[in-house]
């Protein structure tokens, strides 16, 4: 039987995981990265590396969030019902505090132009039109159990997805406004889909590259048709994931995996990359934002 610790206890041990040193002189940056930490969502500073707590899930736990526009989160949450783990769907409204289950799943994307969320049930991938008078929901893809791994927007309209199957990992692509779903080998075989970011100024995709055997690329620039681009001039020795992309600041946020000199637990920055300077800014030396983040700027 899996047994809850009341939130009081949860709080104190996250405490400790989320405090940040923040760096003595202010960054250059500003608002906020919305992230999860078991059931509680949070808040972290962009300008002074600060976090405050935003809301307590209860007896759910947050595995994934991402944007839902209008100041709103989609979150991939998991609660334990009749000792029965059970995965959903919902939203949250940051700025009113309300939230609303929507599906039975385990990941999801909102398309706004097309007003459109793709969400996977760890079978299927379903788009549902949010529009009246649309139709029921639509399976897009059908795969093996868990077999669905990332899936990154990469516009108003169109997502990627990656699919591992036998050892390998197909990125495709979702076009809400044609309906199309087609196998980009050629990216495949250039990137990974984890902790892949779409940049959209440059129109490619942020990326731990595909090359067996050479770690001396943490990150590259790389088109949609499999074109790479330059590497990112990235702090030399350190293990980053990117987070996302601040368009209206330019900058492409990582976390960074590190250990003290005699410790041995894991520790994380997190950084700013400056896509137009290539200027790299440390905003926190140990805050732990998890896989997934949202910015906005309230």
């Amino acid at each position: 039987m899996i047994q809850k610790a009341p939130s009081w206890i949860l709080l104190i041990l996250l405490i400790p995981a989320l405090v940040s040193c923040s760096p003595s002189v202010e960054s250059p940056y500003n608002g906020y990265l919305y992230f999860a930490k078991a059931s509680y969502l949070a808040r972290f500073s962009l300008r002074d590396g600060s976090f405050s707590i935003v809301e307590n899930r209860g007896d759910k736990v947050i595995r994934d969030l991402s944007d839902f526009g209008h100041k709103r989160l989609l979150i991939s949450e998991v609660e334990a019902i009749n000792r029965k783990k059970t995965s959903r769907i919902s939203w949250i409204d940051l700025k009113e505090g309300r939230s609303r289950a929507l599906y039975s799943g385990t990941l999801a994307r909102f398309l706004p132009d097309s007003a459109v969320i793709v969400y996977d049930d760890g079978l299927k991938l379903y788009a549902v039109s949010l529009r009246s008078g649309s139709g029921p929901d639509e399976v897009i893809f059908s795969h093996r159990l868990h077999q669905l791994t990332a899936m990154v927007v990469v516009s108003d309209d169109i997502l990627l997805f990656e699919i591992s199957e036998e050892g390998q990992s197909i990125i495709h692509s979702y076009d809400a406004i044609t309906g199309n779903v087609a196998k980009l080998d050629a990216l495949s075989q250039v990137c990974g889909l984890s902790g892949a970011v779409w940049i959209s100024d440059l129109e490619k995709l942020a990326c731990h590259p595909q090359i067996e055997g050479d770690n001396s690329k943490n990150y590259v620039f790389a088109r949609l048709d499999g074109e790479p681009g330059k590497a990112l001039p990235l702090p030399e020795g350190g293990q980053f994931v990117a987070l996302t992309y601040v368009e209206s600041q330019g900058i492409l946020v990582f976390k960074e995996k590190w250990r003290s000199y005699f410790g041995t637990r894991k520790n994380y920055s997190v950084w700013a990359h400056n896509i137009r300077s290539g200027e790299n800014t440390r905003i926190a030396k140990n805050q732990n934002l998890g896989s997934s983040v949202v910015y906005a700027e309230l």
